[in-house]
């Protein structure tokens, strides 16, 4: 396990606020109600939190998350991570501890490393690994990816039905297959229980269509015909589009490709805009009021989303406005996207042109 981090191994001082903590949770009575004790430090687009979950029982523990531009460094963002893999912070050198199944001892990122075992280097600026989970509930889809993403298709395994899997067929040369499947046994009795399955890996090495065909057989190999295919269509693409909403009347659609939208409608009128925003970029959304109250929120925002299972698969922000009976003939509603910590960033926005109000005679 770590060793106790200290202030000798820290590289700045800035972790003194969070190392802090330690000495006021011990000061604090056994089985006290107070919030989990934490601290957050923030420098460009690094962001380090420390926290200690279950304090003053036997399951305590001691949690460090490391954030980058927005995006968790852990195992999940970057699958090769093992322990002792270090990167280099605002702070100083960091390094990864692994996340145990038990909530107590050290869980992530800390100055200290384990003995023992040497690291690599990690680079948070490098881009997530682009996964996309697929399941037996996907059969019959369509599902679009990027080029480069690594596709796994999980499927139950009973050996109480005896379920036998097998690809049956892999069209194209747009996906290249794993030669093995992975197979996870159950923890229950004889390996078999509803947690157990077999997972096939592709890679999607080119542009274009691939239908995957799975059978399984209710018997032993062999034994019988397939009871049942299942079909997945996979579409390899450069980009992934968003189904965003066809545009009609005062529908105005937002996205990285069109932050700039235009309307008009009369006083009195409404106004829906739908925004699409990437995952795993960091990025939120912020409405920027409109002053005087000119165009006002009907509702509350909803959000549709994500479109795709693919990291990084966008999602869609529906709000709707109502004009108000005198606004000026020009105004524009305007969005910010903002990582934690910063003041800048990108901004979408909708131009909205009031039709002059015609006096009845």
């Amino acid at each position: 396990m770590f060793r106790k981090p200290t202030l000798s191994a820290i590289a700045s001082g800035a972790l003194i606020i969070i190392l802090g903590i330690r000495p006021l949770v011990n000061a604090q009575p056994a089985g006290s109600p107070a919030a989990t004790p934490s601290a957050k430090l923030a420098v460009g687009a690094w962001q380090y939190e420390f926290a200690i979950k279950a304090w003053g029982t036997r399951s305590e523990g001691e949690w460090g998350t490391l954030t980058h531009d927005g995006i968790v460094v852990d195992a999940k963002s970057f699958p090769t991570l093992d322990v002792n893999d270090y990167v280099h912070t605002p702070w100083g050198t960091l390094y990864w501890g692994g996340i145990s199944k038990f909530p107590w001892g050290a869980h992530g990122w800390f100055p200290t490393p384990i003995t023992g075992k040497a690291g690599k280097r990690v680079t948070p600026s490098n881009a997530p690994a682009k996964e996309c989970v697929l399941a037996e509930a996907d059969d019959g889809s369509t599902v679009q990816v990027t080029k480069g993403t690594r596709i796994f298709v999980r499927l139950p395994q009973s050996r109480a039905l005896e379920r036998n899997w097998k690809l049956a067929d892999l069209s194209g040369d747009v996906l290249s297959a794993t030669p093995q499947p992975l197979s996870r046994r159950s923890p229950l009795p004889r390996g078999w229980g509803p947690d157990a399955w077999v997972q096939y890996s592709f890679l999607a090495e080119r542009l274009g269509k691939a239908a995957l065909v799975f059978e399984h057989q209710a018997g032993p190999a062999g034994s019988a015909p397939a009871a049942k295919k299942t079909r997945i269509t996979i579409d390899v693409v450069e980009v992934i589009s968003p189904p965003l909403p066809p545009a009609k009347g005062n529908d105005v659609s937002l996205s990285s490709s069109a932050p700039h939208g235009k309307v008009t409608v009369p006083p009195g009128g409404t106004v829906k805009v739908h925004v699409s925003l990437a995952g795993g970029t960091g990025y939120k959304l912020h409405l920027v009021p409109p002053k005087d109250n000119i165009a006002a929120l009907v509702g509350t925002p909803t959000i549709e989303g994500p479109t795709s299972k693919l990291f990084g698969a966008p999602s869609i922000h529906h709000f709707e406005f109502r004009i108000g009976s005198s606004p000026p003939s020009e105004f524009r509603i305007v969005f910010h996207l903002r990582r934690p910590g910063q003041s800048t960033g990108p901004e979408y926005d909708v131009a909205v042109n009031v039709l002059a109000e015609t006096k009845k005679k």
